[in-house]
């Protein structure tokens, strides 16, 4: 389950072992978030082409799982493809559903013009198209790096086809200090070549006149109602707040993409009821070295046993697909398990590089928005807990609907476990019985 980094690992090394794998994503075409790219485009990564093209692989994309049961006689899939019930039982599983994009409320920030890094660079690498001409990227953590590449490329390459555009990066914010880096000393000893590739990305950002404005966090998000125009505030960020000093900023643009990095998309684990852990208070898959869950004949890999970059998810995916086999003690195995431990260390230290601050919601008004679904304010989701007598997230999804909306918490439920930890209870764990949009028909059936 997910055509990203991890699923095509795992659908790489089953299929040359000649086992038939069926591949679910909800996307049209495999790649998933890190490999996004436009149908006509080739594959981003050169060497999972021939897998592309595998007899033993069966693609079901454009596919959304909404249940899983597990017997006796194997784990059953319910999903939905092209507006018909797909039914299927298979004796073995590897989940690698990923992770999703991590805003964080401002003022503003439901405005049009306003969206994720990664939805920008959706737009950017799945449909060649620039959502406008003064544009802005802040937040936090390395993914923006990619998303500002792609964005130059891409701006270049307009400019090279019509010499009269105007389209430009007008600002760079990362909420944290370069000085942080010190805290991933290890990780960088132990992946010389993460050093290497920052170097590059530092470099070129020279060579373009851009510059990154660290410790810098945007606080609000205004209409100027002058041809979609939006006003942006930007103020420094000390420690864990935002500084009251007038040494801040405003910015005139119409684009601005936001993005404080990832969380894993435990939908699915949830419907399976997999044991979970925390990890840099983000709740992951437990798993073990061979990427096993605690759930026979189920197995987890990439961003959803904790947010490490693509890769690990291939590791990890090599790794399933080799115990699945029936080879997970082998030379081949134990090789790809050290890679992984070394990319780990490296990846955790940058969780700590660029953790969001647990108290973010003090940067903004009482009433920005928490959850755009159902419009619910930060203020009501921390009066549940005040004076309502919300104890956890559920409790307060059922005081406030933050949460019930269309996607499902998707996209605030992080946020509200920031939120449940300072005002109600570490009990914050994701629960989901359905994991998709289902007619009563299809529920009776």
């Amino acid at each position: 389950m997910g055509a990203g980094p991890a699923g095509l690992a795992a659908a790489r090394i089953l299929s040359e072992h000649s086992v038939s794998v069926d591949v679910f994503d909800q996307y049209p075409r495999a790649g998933g978030q890190y490999w996004r790219h436009a149908k006509n485009e080739p594959f981003p990564a050169e060497s999972f082409k021939t897998t592309l093209t595998s007899s033993r692989l069966n693609w079901l994309f454009e596919c959304s799982i909404w249940q899983i049961e597990s017997e006796k006689s194997g784990h059953t899939i319910y999903a939905i493809q092209n507006g018909r019930t797909i039914e299927r039982t298979y004796d073995a599983l590897l989940i690698a559903t990923g992770a999703i994009e991590r805003p964080l409320p401002i003022p503003g920030w439901t405005l049009p013009g306003v969206m994720t890094a990664g939805a920008l660079q959706s737009l950017i690498k799945g449909q060649g198209l620039i959502p406008g001409e003064r544009i802005v990227v802040a937040g936090s953590g390395p993914f923006l790096f990619p998303v500002i590449e792609s964005l130059q490329k891409s701006i270049q390459q307009s400019s090279s086809s019509n010499p009269s555009s105007d389209i430009r990066i007008v600002g760079i914010f990362e909420a944290r200090k370069l000085s942080r880096w010190l805290l991933n000393s290890v990780g960088l000893l132990l992946n010389p070549e993460k050093v290497i590739d920052a170097m590059r990305f530092l470099i070129n950002l020279k060579r373009e006149k851009l510059r990154v404005t660290t410790g810098r966090v945007i606080t609000s998000i205004k209409d100027t109602n002058s041809k979609n125009v939006k006003r942006i505030s930007v103020m420094p960020l000390k420690g864990e707040k935002v500084s009251n000093n007038p040494t801040g900023q405003e910015l005139d643009c119409d684009v601005i993409a936001i993005s404080y990095g990832f969380t894993p998309d435990l939908t699915i684990p949830s419907i399976l009821k997999l044991k979970t852990v925390n990890k840099e208070d983000d709740e992951i898959v437990m798993v073990d070295s061979n990427q096993r869950s605690s759930k026979l004949g189920v197995w987890a890999a990439g961003e959803i046993t904790g947010i490490g970059g693509h890769e690990i998810a291939i590791r990890e995916g090599e790794i399933a697909a080799l115990d699945i086999l029936g080879k997970g003690g082998s030379l081949t195995s134990a090789i790809r398990k050290i890679d992984r431990w070394r990319k780990q260390i490296f990846a955790t230290g940058l969780a700590r590089v660029y953790k969001v601050s647990k108290r973010w919601f003090e940067w903004n008004a009482d009433d920005v928005v928490v959850c755009r679904c159902e419009e619910v304010s930060r203020d009501e989701i921390i009066n549940s807990f005040r004076e309502l007598g919300a104890d956890s997230v559920r409790t307060s999804k059922l005081f406030t609907r933050a949460g019930m909306g269309m996607c499902q918490g998707r996209l605030c439920h992080r946020n509200v476990q920031d939120i449940a930890r300072v005002f109600g209870s570490e009990s914050t764990k994701i629960s989901r019985p359905i994991g998709g949009a289902v007619t009563l028909g299809e529920l009776s059936d």
